[in-house]
């Protein structure tokens, strides 16, 4: 049986080799992913499954990728990650709904939201005023 010093020796003289090796498999990852997103598959994706819960593993799937390289992707080609888009088409549909009439609590089920409280403080974020003053006024004018 070795000693500890032989097993540290040991342990040491293979890492050149594992350390090559986890190189090879990440080159072979970033082989496999050519460039760029399929950025329209994914938003298509998204925009068909609105009301349920979307995971971002999901989309890495989508993309063929680990969830870690599709939000580098994201990060380096989009400026944003997979969650943030799928809340920003969420609120655009949402817009839409409430420009067409439908009620807050209608709106906040379809478009994928926990409950109204959850839709209304996503809603205020993104767009400065909450979904009542929204369906109230519309959509500021950009001066």
């Amino acid at each position: 049986m070795p000693d500890g010093a032989a097993y540290a020796r040991e342990a040491m003289a293979n890492a050149p080799m594992r350390a090559g090796a986890a190189f090879a498999t990440r080159a072979q990852s970033a082989a496999h992913f050519h460039g760029r997103l399929p950025y329209a598959e994914i938003v298509g994706h998204i925009r068909a499954n609105l009301a349920r819960r979307i995971s971002v593993g999901e989309l890495a799937g989508i993309a063929c990728l680990s969830v870690f390289q599709l939000s580098r992707a994201f990060r380096r080609e989009h400026e944003t990650t997979p969650y943030r888009l799928v809340l920003d088409l969420r609120i655009d549909h949402a817009a839409q709904m409430l420009c067409a009439g439908a009620t807050i609590a209608e709106t906040a089920l379809r478009a994928g939201f926990a409950d109204q409280s959850h839709f209304t403080r996503h809603f205020k974020r993104c767009t400065g005023m909450t979904p009542k003053q929204f369906a109230t006024n519309g959509f500021p004018r950009l001066a």
